[in-house]
């Protein structure tokens, strides 16, 4: 699974979508302007029971809000080896990788095989 984009850049561009001002937004789930208005700048993280509140009273999966989705389902080509290979980022902003993150990483990975078969 990668992350696209933080929890606050979704819960924003759902809120532009439907035409709601922060403070209708939190009406809806519950919340004040305030609270909504620091997710959207990331000051802030939503316990996964309150993404998951969320994501009902907007009608979205959870996936929407939070980012997350498989690889494929971003457009992104995941080479035969980095299959089993799990890698954390931490981006600032949220935003998740893009092909060439991953063409460096498999330039990586075929570095490592070979400097163990090496060895070996």
């Amino acid at each position: 699974m990668i992350m696209t984009k933080s929890f606050g850049n979704n819960l924003k561009i759902i809120r532009e979508e439907r035409g709601l001002s922060q403070t209708e937004l939190g009406a809806i789930v519950g919340t004040s302007k305030q609270v909504i208005s620091r997710y959207e700048i990331n000051q802030r993280s939503p316990k996964v029971s309150t993404v998951a509140e969320y994501a009902k009273k907007l009608g979205v999966p959870i996936s929407r809000l939070t980012g997350w989705q498989k690889p494929e389902d971003a457009g992104l080509v995941i080479p035969p080896v980095l299959n089993g290979v799990q890698v954390a980022f931490s981006g600032g902003a949220g935003e998740g990788l893009e092909q060439a993150d991953i063409d460096a990483l498999v330039t990586i990975a075929e570095r490592m095989k070979k400097n163990r078969d090496d060895r070996a």
